[in-house]
């Protein structure tokens, strides 16, 4: 593929990724409620204690206690158990693609911005700055992006070569090839 068509996927790639940025704490609350629900799912109930949700084995899943005769998955599922009912559920939810990329994807930014925040505890001017770029541009969306590199006291093409820095950073943790 000539440059065109790599300078099209960038784009798009670009796109994806500037997306995620503007909807990353909403992608984080997400993902931590649904951890959340697994988590109080997997507490043992106060008044059975016997009851619980064994891990997934290779083949397939079993519902504990005294009745492990009872499979929990796509061959026999009791529909009475609405515990059963919900983990079900929430193993489809976990294991289905969209919710697999959403994780992939805040990690990629988490990993990213952690980098910067590193890089900050060591006094590190630039990497300061394209956190408030990113800050500014995705997290709070309020100013253009000349009230951006106003505010931040760096030229206009210093910005836009910040913020594809940024953008190439996560594209590479996300494996997005040019």
């Amino acid at each position: 593929m000539g440059k065109t068509g790599t300078h099209q996927r960038q784009k798009v790639y670009f796109k994806v990724i500037e997306s995620d940025l503007r909807t990353y704490h909403a992608m984080k609350r997400q993902i931590e409620l649904h951890e959340k629900e697994i988590d109080d799912m997997a507490a043992p109930s106060a008044t059975d204690i016997r009851e619980s949700v064994y891990i997934k084995s290779k083949n397939m899943s079993f519902k504990g206690g005294f009745n492990t005769s009872v499979v929990v998955g796509n061959t026999v599922r009791n529909t009475n158990d609405p515990t059963a009912d919900k983990a079900h559920e929430i193993m489809f939810f976990r294991n289905s693609i969209g919710y697999k990329e959403m994780v992939r994807h805040v990690e990629a930014i988490d990993y990213v911005l952690n980098l910067y925040m590193e890089r900050m505890t060591r006094s590190d001017r630039e990497a300061h700055l394209k956190m408030k770029l990113v800050e500014e541009k995705y997290f709070k969306n309020l100013l253009t992006d000349a009230g951006i590199y106003t505010q931040l006291n760096i030229s206009r093409r210093t910005f836009y070569r910040w913020k594809e820095d940024v953008l190439s950073q996560i594209a590479e943790q996300l494996g997005f090839i040019f």
